[in-house]
């Protein structure tokens, strides 16, 4: 069974392309796509590669609680289960801070960990 995660930023979101058999492959990240780009360019990317599960990422805050931010990727989800698509929802805390030490302990330099750091959090998610 093929996943895709997603790693929702206000500026970038994160991509991987994950199955059971393989390591996750981190996608290009998109940068400031609308709710309805988003949508759209992960639905293709699920048809594209026979996807019909997200792992999504949802950002909480202290102990848990539920933010801004947590009730806008919960509308992404039900968008893209509005498209046939299963949401898996996932604690994403702490995954783009272990994406970066991973990133800088394989001697990646800032400018480059930032490039690949919501991809690399999108792929730990799948990893986890």
């Amino acid at each position: 069974m093929k996943v895709i995660a997603v790693d929702w930023g206000l500026k970038r979101v994160g991509l991987a392309l994950g199955e059971s058999s393989f390591p996750p492959l981190p996608l290009s990240p998109l940068l400031n796509p609308t709710r309805q780009d988003l949508i759209e360019k992960i639905s293709a990317l699920a048809a594209e590669n026979d996807v019909c599960q997200i792992l999504l990422g949802l950002p909480l805050g202290k102990s848990g609680s539920e933010t801004p931010n947590t009730k806008k990727v919960k509308t992404i989800g039900k968008m893209l289960e509005e498209k046939g698509l299963g949401v898996i929802y996932w604690d994403e805390s702490l995954t783009s801070k272990d994406a970066a030490s991973r990133l800088r302990s394989l001697g990646y330099k800032r400018k480059a960990v930032k490039k690949q750091l919501d991809s690399s959090a999108a792929a730990l998610m799948l990893d986890e």
